[in-house]
């Protein structure tokens, strides 16, 4: 069986698709980009270089989001399909008879080679997915980029909310839940007490993008958190923690554990918004919500488990608090980097 690699590679919503050239096997049908892995080779590095030859761009292989083993009349061939970022270059129409941005369903209406096909009935919910988390980040980035411009220029009233245009999706037991981005700080809180609003802001804002979401629905967890915690990041763990000292894995939303989260936690009208209690739940615990949501710089580590607890003697958004936020998002920058 024949190794090969295939690039799925992104830009504006949309992804490269190559129409083979005449006189080769699948002539005229289109495919993504890549070729056979050579000996020493590794997946990655082989659509790396494929994209190299066939296309003259450099990209950045992401994600493996797919396998397909297909028989051809001839060959056997297992094709590793990577979602790509499109890192320098434009694409050249070089090995190919044609090439073209097209979304997803413009693509699944294109003649394509068999195993493409296959790959796109199995994973094309993903790729859409996908696609809108790289789009909501670029919006984001673009925002934080543009503000950081704007504050420095001392225009102030140019500033635009990034937390509003970066929506995406995931999909939790097969429930589609909506995800919005949760600044750590607004803007007002930042020249509130900085010493220096464009370096702070870059800090608390820019590359932190996923930092903190949370299911956006009516009741939301960042609405409450601003009304009944004065915007306080480690108030509103503390609370989280309560949840899940009742919520488990396997916890269904019965009328007892309702009463149960009514009773314990101040932000309890939110967590029991279905689609808000199955996407908190499907991390099982604190240790699994922290840890997936790399949120441990903001909390304390204890003998392998995580614990959160104030970090002033106060509930107030105060100076005292905003030193300790400026430190923690350093450490978690840091600790995202390694």
């Amino acid at each position: 069986m024949i190794q090969v690699t295939a690039a799925i590679i992104q830009r504006d919503g949309k992804l490269l698709i190559c129409q083979r050239p005449k006189g080769k096997q699948c002539e005229l049908l289109w495919e993504f980009p890549g070729g056979k892995i050579e000996a020493g080779e590794s997946p990655e590095e082989c659509l790396v270089r494929e994209c190299r030859e066939e296309l003259d761009v450099t990209i950045e292989t992401q994600q493996l989001i797919q396998e397909v083993e297909y028989e051809y009349p001839d060959i056997t061939v297992n094709i590793h399909f990577y979602i790509c970022k499109l890192i320098d270059g434009v694409p050249a129409c070089i090995e190919h008879n044609d090439i073209r941005w097209r979304t997803v369903d413009e693509i699944l209406k294109l003649p394509l080679c068999p195993a493409d096909k296959k790959m796109l009935q199995l994973a094309a919910k993903d790729i859409r997915r996908i696609m809108q988390f790289n789009i909501a980040k670029h919006k984001y980035d673009e925002t934080v980029d543009n503000n950081i411009y704007n504050l420095r220029e001392k225009e102030d009233d140019k500033y635009q909310d990034p937390d509003k245009s970066s929506f995406y999706e995931c999909v939790v037991d097969g429930l589609t839940i909506k995800l919005a981005q949760d600044g750590l700080c607004s803007l007002n809180r930042i020249k509130e007490f900085s010493k220096d609003i464009v370096s702070d802001y870059k800090l608390i804002r820019k590359d932190m993008f996923d930092c903190l979401v949370w299911p956006a629905y009516a009741m939301s967890i960042n609405q409450m958190r601003h009304a009944r915690y004065n915007d306080r990041l480690d108030l509103l763990l503390l609370d989280i923690e309560k949840f899940y000292d009742i919520v488990g894995s396997n916890i269904e939303l019965t009328p007892h554990v309702t009463a149960e989260i009514h009773e314990n936690c101040d932000l309890g009208r939110a967590y029991l918004f279905p689609n808000t209690f199955y996407w908190l739940r499907s991390f099982g615990n604190f240790d699994g919500f922290i840890k997936s949501r790399r949120l441990q710089e903001f909390v304390k580590n204890q003998n392998s488990h995580f614990l959160t607890k104030k970090w002033t003697d106060t509930n107030k958004f105060d100076e005292g608090y905003y030193k300790e936020l400026l430190n923690k998002v350093t450490k978690h920058k840091n600790y995202c980097r390694l």
